[in-house]
């Protein structure tokens, strides 16, 4: 695959490791939306892994032309208020307090998203 992506024009491999980043960025987002309907259900979950998932997005997204990188902005940014909500769902929690009093943690439009 690496010869394959060698012998295409810069302007291909940037689209398929813009594809690859999107693909990254659409797994974390799928690992977020679990997270979050599990926390609001009142069950434990495990983030240990995410940070490096996300470092990895990052250093990707960094590695792109620039034109390509911010067009993942839009993502990024729904990525970063869904976890800043789970962050906050997780606290209330922590605290002794029941999930369901507000079920609008952990939402994020999917029209805020990428």
């Amino acid at each position: 695959m690496k010869l394959q992506t060698a012998l295409c024009a810069p302007e291909d491999a940037d689209a398929e490791r813009l594809d690859q980043v999107r693909g990254l960025l659409q797994g974390i987002d799928r690992l977020l939306d679990l997270a979050s309907a599990l926390a609001r259900s009142g069950r434990r979950i495990e983030l240990t892994g995410i940070d490096r998932r996300v470092g990895l997005l990052c250093a990707q997204a960094l590695d792109l032309p620039q034109e390509l990188g911010r067009s993942l902005i839009p993502g990024i940014e729904a990525q970063i208020r869904l976890l800043d909500n789970l962050s906050a769902l997780l606290r209330h929690q922590a605290h002794g307090h029941p999930t369901r009093e507000n079920p609008a943690l952990c939402q994020v439009p999917r029209s805020l998203r990428s």
